[in-house]
């Protein structure tokens, strides 16, 4: 089982590297553009490009902050728990995310179907929209995984993700 999340971690960490690579060029895009203005010449459907991109960096990221432990978390309740019922809190969330992210994956691989078959574009550039919505679906799929290696790790005790509230923490000092 180690191995498997092994795999999975470097999977999920390689497609987190590509989601900042893509934010660089994103930004990259975004400065061109903005410099080209000055002379006239902006780049045509930059901002088409641009949203395209978005797509791929909070998709590509998605799990990647979710196993990190990185999404923000409201920690009005989960500060006054005890560590048990924390977990059992997460859990829940785990769970209910888990199956989120499913049917999510599986709406937006309909919605990239039908995008396809109806050959949907972008306006200016005429990008085809249905390959933005298969990474939108891959997106919510490794986030699918990602819950479920942390579900595993809570059952088996070794849950590294458990974010303690910044809170707590300074009343503890």
């Amino acid at each position: 089982m180690k191995n498997v999340e092994r795999v999975v971690r470097l999977i999920i960490e390689g497609f987190g590297i590509l989601a900042t690579l893509i934010l660089v060029a994103m930004m990259m895009v975004t400065v061109c553009d903005v410099f080209l203005r000055l002379f006239g010449r902006p780049i045509i459907g930059s901002t088409e490009i641009s949203c395209a991109m978005m797509v791929c960096v909070v998709f590509f990221g998605v799990a990647w902050c979710a196993l990190r432990g990185e999404h923000i978390r409201v920690d009005i309740i989960s500060g006054l728990l005890s560590k048990r019922k924390l977990l059992v809190l997460d859990s829940i969330d785990n769970i209910v995310t888990m199956v989120l992210a499913l049917l999510l994956a599986k709406q937006c691989l309909s919605q990239a179907m039908f995008a396809r078959q109806m050959e949907l574009k972008s306006l200016m550039l005429e990008i085809p929209r249905y390959p933005f919505h298969i990474v939108t679906a891959f997106g919510f799929f490794l986030l699918f995984i990602t819950m479920i290696v942390l579900q595993i790790n809570i059952i088996r005790g070794t849950d590294q993700n458990v974010v303690q509230s910044v809170i707590s923490e300074e009343d503890k000092e």
